[in-house]
């Protein structure tokens, strides 16, 4: 299995209502692939995809990609921490067969929420749409603790932590090949 970085962030382009501001870049005066990141904006906030990083199974049996991605909201950075898993089914194709998330909050509140895992069958014959899931176990908590989110564009972000998590892992679906 290999994994594209740059059809990431081709996939992520695509995306309704997001604004990519380039390709890939540079952190700073940092050196090295996974000091690169991806700027994009949704709904009036800023948000930076990191480079995802990328682990194959023995075997060649699957392949595990994690990315950070963090609300720039210039007070500090929230932060989205992925973990998807994939498999080869039918023909060798890969597909998601789990996903977990992360919500960190840069505040030090005792507010960081995690989805768990969310485990789906990709070979099933009525698959299931794992971002919308992810998006459906991070929303109801941040819905039920949407008095601790702050105001103004940093509520804003806070609101759509759960739907920048479910598009970076829709984006992540077309990257891995067999």
């Amino acid at each position: 299995m290999n994994f594209s970085r740059d059809t990431f962030a081709s996939q992520l382009g695509k995306t309704s209502g997001v604004a990519v501001s380039g390709s890939w870049k540079q952190w700073k005066q940092t050196s090295g692939s996974l000091n690169q990141e991806l700027d994009y904006s949704y709904n009036g906030t800023n948000w930076r995809s990191w480079s995802p990083e990328s682990s194959k199974m023995p075997t060649d049996l699957g392949m595990i990609v994690s990315c950070k991605i963090d609300f720039a909201n210039g007070a500090g950075d929230d932060h989205i921490i992925l973990i998807v898993g994939f498999l080869k089914v039918k023909n060798d194709a890969p597909a998601i067969n789990f996903v977990e998330a992360s919500l960190q909050f840069y505040d030090d509140t005792s507010l960081n929420i995690t989805s768990g895992p969310i485990k789906v069958d990709p070979s099933s014959t009525t698959p299931q749409d794992i971002g919308s899931l992810l998006f459906n176990a991070l929303d109801s908590q941040l819905q039920s603790e949407k008095s601790q989110l702050g105001s103004g564009t940093t509520l804003t972000g806070r609101q759509n932590l759960s739907y920048i998590a479910k598009i970076n892992v829709n984006a992540l679906k077309g990257t891995v090949s067999a």
